[in-house]
Order: C-alpha cells, then sequence, then structure tokens
C-alpha cells in the first residue's frame, strides 16, 4: 500500500454544510453567479508542509460572498469558529492560531467577501 496527501476539503465543506444555514457551502463562485442569488462560503486548501509518510498539513482558506460587508463576515467569522471548535472527518487537529478577517469587494460580482485562513492537520490516507 502507499500513502497519499488526505483531501481535506470535501469533508470541512460537508461539514460546514450541515453547521451553516446562511449561506450555501460550495468549493467554487457558480458561473454568473451574483449576491442576489443568496451568501455562499467557498472552502479551499492552499496547501502546506507535508510530514511523510505521518501527516500533511492544510491551509484553508474559507471566504464569503454575500450582498452585505456585515453579512459576508458574519458566515466567514461562524465557519472559522465551528471549526476551531469541531473536528470534520479526517481531520486530526485545527491550528487555534488561524488569521483575521480580510474583507474586500469582488469587482466582477459586486459581492462582499471576507475572508479567513486556517491551518488543519490530516493523517496521510493508503489507497
Amino acid at each position: 500500500m502507499t500513502r497519499v496527501q488526505a483531501d481535506v476539503i470535501p469533508s470541512v465543506k460537508d461539514w460546514l454544510s450541515s453547521r451553516i444555514e446562511d449561506a450555501e457551502v460550495r468549493l467554487n463562485v457558480p458561473e454568473r453567479w451574483i449576491p442576489a442569488n443568496g451568501a455562499i462560503l467557498v472552502v479551499a486548501d492552499d496547501g502546506g508542509p507535508t510530514l511523510w509518510p505521518i501527516k500533511s498539513q492544510h491551509t484553508i482558506r474559507l471566504t464569503s460572498y454575500a450582498a452585505g460587508r456585515t453579512a459576508a463576515r458574519a458566515i466567514v467569522v461562524l465557519a472559522a469558529g465551528l471549526l476551531g471548535d469541531g473536528r470534520p472527518t479526517g481531520i486530526a487537529h485545527v491550528d487555534p492560531e488561524m488569521g483575521s478577517v480580510l474583507d474586500a469587494r469582488d469587482t466582477e460580482t459586486g459581492a462582499f467577501m471576507a475572508s479567513v485562513l486556517l491551518t488543519v492537520q490530516a493523517k496521510t490516507v493508503e489507497v
């Protein structure tokens, strides 16, 4: 058997989807999405180091898109807080030192965005 890095994003997305009511949790921004369609939270993995063959570290980027700044920030801080308190399947550790909120305006959609980075660790998996 070969060990590989875990893909933690599907688990994080599904886990947050079952806990966040004010936004659709997704892996991307849909084509032709506009703020009037409802808020979304995008979960992405910006990578990180791996201690082979034991574990991988992942910088998780949570970005909410909403019609207003307050809504975008509320969604992303809730998601970060939930991950800080909980453990989706396959996540061994969530680093308590997460980034502060960065907010901006998306020029393409007109949405307000808010983003947080946090680090999680996962054991490698056999394939």
